[in-house]
């Protein structure tokens, strides 16, 4: 596979027919409209001429009858080609033709953050590590804003629970995540909905 200009394109010359009956197929070099592959016309061959001119629409991979045909960024879409990556694009696409839009957990269809996001320091370049926890206290607390601000935001535990308004969640949740903020020393967001006044009483242990 050759990773030149913007695009990857890998051809599996196991699957392409063309690679195993030259003179066949070769559709991806018809239906190119960037001139990436080429047909020799005298073995019959397809072979990819132009890497540089791919632009990763990925019409030769969608109509190759053998699924041959691999195209992925040689960098982010997010640096190649944004807003226009190509999950923007299949939505646009999904909208146009139904109507519908795409819905899914979270209601987002990017990634999410996650605990595997989670960057610790190694400690060759940090300060000397705890040796364990019941002989060295392993102290995870964080300031926000120690010195931007006039009251910072003291945290035990380096997490905050995400925005979440009265009405969307019951006000029995609203109150769990309070008690649950308190306890473990983290800060909890009362979102657009408004703060509840057993709330505020609660979040303050």
């Amino acid at each position: 596979m050759s990773v030149v200009g913007a695009f990857c394109v890998s051809v599996n010359r196991e699957l392409c027919i063309n690679s195993q009956m030259p003179g066949k197929c070769a559709v991806c070099a018809e239906v190119c409209p960037h001139g990436v592959y080429a047909l020799d016309p005298f073995t019959g061959m397809m072979h990819i001429q132009n890497y540089n001119a791919c632009v990763g629409c990925r019409i030769c991979s969608e109509f190759c009858p053998a699924d041959a045909i691999r195209i992925n960024p040689a960098e982010s879409e997010y640096l190649s080609r944004f807003p226009w990556t190509l999950s923007t694009i299949e939505e646009i696409h999904h909208k146009a033709q139904t109507g519908d839009y795409l819905l899914s957990g979270f209601g987002t269809q990017q990634p999410t953050p996650h605990f595997d996001t989670i960057t610790i320091v190694p400690s060759q370049i940090a300060s000397a590590a705890p040796r364990d926890k019941y002989r060295e206290e392993c102290d995870m607390e964080v300031v926000i804003g120690e010195d931007t601000c006039e009251k910072p935001l003291h945290l035990k535990l380096p997490f905050v629970w995400a925005a979440m308004s009265y009405g969307a969640l019951s006000k029995e949740a609203k109150l769990a995540l309070a008690i649950s903020a308190a306890q473990t020393g983290i800060a909890t967001n009362t979102g657009e909905g408004g703060l509840l006044p057993e709330e505020a009483w609660l979040s303050r242990g």
